[in-house]
């Protein structure tokens, strides 16, 4: 899964000049020495992070531990089935009454994996020769099989193909609207919201605030059909209730064409905040990072302020309706000083480098 792993359109903005596709890459123990220059296009290969849109772990492969994720991917998991070599066996423990001599479940269709998932480790699985596989060799096969499957769908369908489109003409309607006056209100603003949402859904808090909540009703419901609690937390274990199946199946249901999940939290936006449009003053930029959505400021749990740079002149700000005094949107030129609290902001949630077009960010921090 090569293609668009970073969404160029996003980091071209913060590219060298005089090159095609590189910014300078600052690692947070070394800010004050000068950036190494790399491609944005690998950026995969200088971070742990692998990707902007994505964290290290992959929560989508592992099909084992993640019902939720394998419910989506019927389609997928039936098709890898079809054409794969293996030969799988599992017996039927949950024939109770046959005990101990169980049928024996031959699987080759999605709807007898998933009966037998949770056995997984006890299934008999061998190759076109006859010859024994490993569970772990099967699963391995089934995930990379998977990884490109998911990757084509949401990094290649989605952000490569729709994302990234909608975020060059946002950028353009920013330079349009900045010459337009001091009001700030973007014709596209639902674009905006939705590349905004991908990586909100990513903030530290908003699984806490939004999606574990969500999860519990989900857990609320199965107790009321009389699950049990040792039941109930067997599925989260399992991953029915995982907070990253949510983040995952809410990409691949956009993917598909179905964005009610981030519709939601693009109308939560709209109604609680006020969207500003802040420019950096002469002399200064502002950097970003595999990370770039951070909070400014809390009050209790509610996120009051909220920053995401748009090109090294120019970051949006997302500020709760009560501390904007219930205001329009407004264009800011902020002074060095408030540039570089932004800038140490971005730092410090980065979990390992930030990212600028100028090879020194000591001046900028």
């Amino acid at each position: 899964m090569k293609a668009h792993k970073v969404p160029a359109t996003y980091y071209a903005s913060w590219k060298i000049p005089g090159t095609k596709h590189s910014f300078y890459v600052f690692y947070k123990d070394k800010l004050y020495s000068e950036g190494q220059s790399k491609s944005y296009k690998d950026v995969d290969k200088i971070t742990q992070e692998h990707s902007f849109f994505m964290e290290e772990n992959f929560y989508y492969l592992d099909i084992e531990n993640m019902p939720g994720l394998a419910y989506k991917l019927q389609n997928e998991i039936e098709e890898f089935l079809s054409n794969s070599p293996y030969s799988i066996k599992c017996e039927d423990t949950y024939a109770e009454d046959s005990a101990p001599n169980y049928p024996v479940i031959e699987i080759k269709d999605y709807s007898k994996f998933m009966y037998c998932r949770e056995r997984m480790d006890s299934w008999i699985i061998k190759d076109s020769d006859g010859n024994n596989v490993t569970v772990d060799a099967f699963k391995n096969d089934l995930g990379t099989y998977l990884f490109g499957k998911v990757g084509k769908i949401i990094e290649e369908n989605y952000f490569a193909n729709e994302l990234e489109p909608k975020w060059n003409v946002i950028k353009s309607e920013i330079e349009i609207q900045r010459n337009s006056g001091d009001d700030f209100a973007l014709v596209h603003q639902d674009d905006l919201l939705e590349f905004f949402i991908v990586q909100y859904l990513r903030l530290e808090g908003v699984i806490e605030e939004y999606i574990k909540p969500t999860l519990g009703i989900f857990r609320d419901v199965f107790s009321s059909m009389g699950c049990e609690d040792s039941e109930l937390d067997k599925m989260k274990n399992e991953g029915l209730l995982a907070p990253e199946s949510y983040f995952y199946g809410a990409l691949l249901d956009a993917a598909r064409g179905d964005k009610k999940r981030l519709q939601k939290h693009m109308d939560s936006i709209k109604q609680n905040y006020v969207i500003d449009l802040l420019k950096a003053e002469e002399g200064i930029s502002f950097i970003t990072s595999t990370k770039p959505c951070v909070v400014m400021k809390m009050e209790g749990t509610f996120k009051a302020e909220m920053i995401f740079p748009v090109t090294p002149q120019y970051c949006i700000r997302f500020i709760g309706n009560k501390l904007a005094g219930n205001r329009s949107g407004k264009f800011y030129e902020i002074t060095s000083s408030d540039v570089k609290v932004i800038n140490r902001k971005i730092i410090s949630e980065s979990r390992n480098i930030v990212m600028s077009e100028s090879k020194i960010i000591s001046d900028r921090i």
